[in-house]
């Protein structure tokens, strides 16, 4: 029987010319949903992470997951909106906010989507452990509401930690009539790692005669690539991570965009696959990069159906 792992695959049917891919990037859970997330292929370590908050407003709804749910739907009704909030306090009660990213992770920046701009102090601060010190790596003690209902912070260098701590200590009853705290969404940004780097690859084969093998594609260099065979008939590449892998996003690096028909898909032991997603359309980019609404446990192949040169 052969060992339970992750293994993912791409591949194509007829070729009318030679399918040319620089790599391939497959990462852990990732949000890129907007041109800035895209461009530093950042994961957000937030998302769906175990959260704790020190108050809620409500019971049954408005709890700290919210926050970390990946959703800022600003124009739903009230009722409806994904978000943290708190009660009220005239004393500007501190409110806090823990998130446990699971394991000690690398960020440099992070993101907050408030519902209103009353806030005027806040601080987000990091530990190796729940019970551990806290170390402030951002603060905003100035008194000034902020300017907009997005907060950006970018550090000035990398830090990391298992747990991360918004703390507010300043929030104002305007705009609005409600003093106290309510976001959408806390993001802890971090640069995504390359699952793929340590993976096993293979292919139906390369172009004749060239140093254009299969294992360019995970080899980390943008100026060495694979090309298949320029043959009439399916091609594909295959990569196995030798265990189960939980995978949300794949970036794909292209030489040219000349792919019309391609696909990836899953398997769990390496012969029986399942498909991901498909496409039956040229990439818009040479750096293609591919979310899935949910994250997968496999081993991960890729095949490539048509491919034109233009």
């Amino acid at each position: 029987m052969k060992k339970k792992g992750t293994w993912i695959r791409a591949g194509a049917g007829a070729l009318s010319a030679a399918m040319v891919l620089g790599s391939l990037t497959v990462s852990p859970i990732v949000q890129a949903e907007t041109k800035e997330a895209k461009a530093g292929y950042e994961i957000n370590y937030a998302l769906n992470s175990k959260v704790t908050a020190s108050d809620r407003e409500v019971a049954d709804k408005w709890g700290p997951e919210k926050a970390v749910d990946g959703i800022v739907n600003r124009e739903a009704d009230k009722s409806e909106q994904s978000r943290w909030a708190t009660n009220q306090s005239k004393n500007q009660e501190a409110r806090t906010l823990t998130l446990d990213l699971g394991a000690v992770k690398t960020f440099s920046k992070f993101v907050v989507e408030w519902e209103r701009t009353n806030i005027t102090n806040f601080k987000i601060s990091v530990s190796d452990t729940k019970d551990g010190e806290y170390k402030d790596v951002y603060v905003k003690n100035d008194g000034k509401n902020i300017s907009s209902v997005t907060s950006k912070i970018q550090l000035e260098k990398p830090e990391s930690g298992q747990f991360v701590r918004l703390t507010v200590n300043g929030y104002t009853e305007n705009p609005g009539s409600w003093q106290s705290v309510s976001l959408y969404e806390f993001m802890v940004l971090g640069e995504a790692e390359n699952l793929s780097a340590g993976a096993a690859v293979a292919e139906d084969g390369h172009e004749a005669d060239t140093n254009f093998a299969v294992a360019n594609v995970i080899d980390g260099d943008y100026t060495t690539r694979w090309a298949s065979l320029a043959e009439q008939k399916p091609h594909w590449i295959s990569l196995d991570y030798k265990k189960e892998t939980t995978i949300q996003s794949f970036k794909i690096h292209w030489e040219r965009t000349n792919a019309t028909k391609y696909r990836l898909e899953k398997s769990a032991d390496g012969q029986k696959w399942e498909p991901i997603v498909s496409f039956e359309q040229k990439p818009k980019s040479y750096q293609q990069i591919i979310n899935l609404e949910a994250p997968l446990k496999s081993l991960i192949r890729r095949e490539h159906r048509k491919t034109e040169l233009r």
